[in-house]
């Protein structure tokens, strides 16, 4: 109340002169700050905002928007939330948040009901992502359920006019682009809540579903394939889950959903999303056992890279590669059908000319590129696999086995040094590996 009482006092001439409508700064992801006379909406389809009297400014789009603040000393806690979003002060930031949803909390003279609204609505998505920053995730899931039928009883009239059925209320609601700025946050982390307690189906129904649904919704009305990014993410999510459980169909065909909708987002051209989810249908593809049509997969890129970087008139006149011939882009999906054809060719392995085939393109990947540290990580398993696998299949010559143990364990070195965060070093191939290491690596 004291707060309340000292923010009255201080604005109270300047509440008088512009009505009820209170001063702010939008923040952007891009480091502007915006000072706006008044905020005048807060959706899906972005922040809009008066620089002057009479003089909106330029809507800012939700991606681009980072925090929006509101003047007077009332709003410390409310404009320093964005500031908080880390585990060490997930409990201030759910203490700041609640204490604007106190029952009888009422808006400064100066903000209308609408303003006040949109406040509330924030602090609502905020104290979920604090409890969600704690690991609380049943009480998350609850807080992000709640922010979301908040703000579905709370559509803002607007220009987009994209129509989305919610999971959670069973509303069909008609003018989904008005839903509070922070809604597609909240479907995705009430997925991830979900997911975070094992329960992959109601993140799938009640979250990931309705996100993709609408992502798609508001894409096709303004034709800003941004929208696509939350469920982009969100399908990512469900197959890595389902490659973690050995679902490895399921995985595949959340990655070919997530190769189609980088392609819708990006309006056909080609991007690392798009890459990574083809690459990612191969893997799942020889996990299933399928490998001639995984082997589709590598095939081209491996071959186009082939193409380019040996392009010659004859063995005694080379020509140079060329201009632009391999992008950053193009050595990741390369590399990574590298990594797709050594794992083809471990499954089918079973002498030691097809052990040398998948360990030249492990070591095919590795020279390729080195900046991702997910597929390097599968090359260097894949390397240490093959060539501990050629040390079994030469045991009957101690010292050519000897030379691929130690090979062996030079790649797994790496793999558990240098790229310690790559899911490749908490493979069941591992343990494996070392036996093979310890039993065919000569004592010094």
């Amino acid at each position: 109340m004291y707060r309340f009482l000292i923010t009255l006092l201080a604005l109270a001439a300047g509440a008088a002169s512009l009505g009820a409508a209170a001063r702010g700064i939008i923040d952007t992801r891009d480091g502007r700050n915006l000072p706006a006379i008044s905020i005048e909406g807060e959706s899906l389809h972005g922040v809009t905002w008066m620089a002057q009297r009479n003089q909106p400014g330029t809507r800012v789009e939700i991606w681009d928007v980072l925090h929006v603040r509101y003047d007077g000393q009332m709003f410390d806690q409310y404009n320093s939330m964005a500031r908080k979003l880390t585990p060490a002060q997930s409990r201030r930031l759910e203490e700041d948040a609640q204490s604007y949803l106190r029952e009888g909390e009422k808006p400064p003279a100066y903000m209308s009901e609408v303003e006040w609204t949109r406040v509330q609505l924030t602090c609502r998505f905020y104290v979920a992502r604090a409890l969600a920053l704690q690991e609380k995730w049943p009480e998350a899931a609850e807080k992000f359920a709640d922010y979301l039928k908040a703000a579905e009883d709370r559509p803002i009239d607007g220009p987009l006019a994209a129509t989305f059925r919610s999971a959670i209320s069973g509303r069909e609601i008609t003018k989904a682009g008005g839903l509070h700025r922070l809604y597609l946050d909240g479907l995705e982390g009430l997925g991830l809540a979900y997911m975070a307690m094992k329960e992959p189906v109601k993140a799938n129904e009640l979250a990931f579903k309705p996100l993709q649904n609408l992502g798609a919704a508001l894409a096709s009305r303004t034709n800003k394939g941004e929208y696509y990014s939350w469920a982009i993410r969100a399908l990512r999510t469900i197959a890595i889950n389902a490659e973690e459980n050995k679902e490895f169909k399921a995985a595949s065909d959340a990655w070919d959903s997530l190769f189609k909708m980088a392609q819708a987002k990006d309006s056909g051209r080609p991007s690392r999303a798009q890459y990574e989810a083809m690459l990612k249908v191969g893997y799942m593809k020889v996990k299933e056992g399928e490998l001639n049509e995984a082997r589709t997969r590598f095939f081209g890129p491996i071959s186009r890279w082939e193409a380019g970087a040996h392009s010659e008139d004859s063995v005694s006149n080379p020509k140079p590669p060329q201009a632009g011939w391999i992008s950053a882009d193009i050595a990741y999906l390369t590399a990574g059908s590298y990594v797709g054809q050594g794992m083809i060719d471990a499954a089918r392995a079973n002498r030691a000319e097809d052990w040398a085939s998948a360990l030249t393109n492990f070591s095919m990947a590795l020279a390729v590129f080195r900046s991702d540290e997910e597929v390097r990580g599968m090359a260097l398993l894949g390397a240490a696999h093959a060539s501990s696998m050629l040390a079994q299949v030469n045991a009957a010559k101690p010292d050519v086995a000897n030379l691929h143990a130690r090979l062996a364990e030079k790649y797994l070195t790496e793999l558990t040094t240098e790229v310690s965060r790559a899911s490749s070093t908490r493979s069941e191939a591992i343990p494996e590996i070392e036996a093979r290491i310890a039993k065919f690596k000569k004592k010094e």
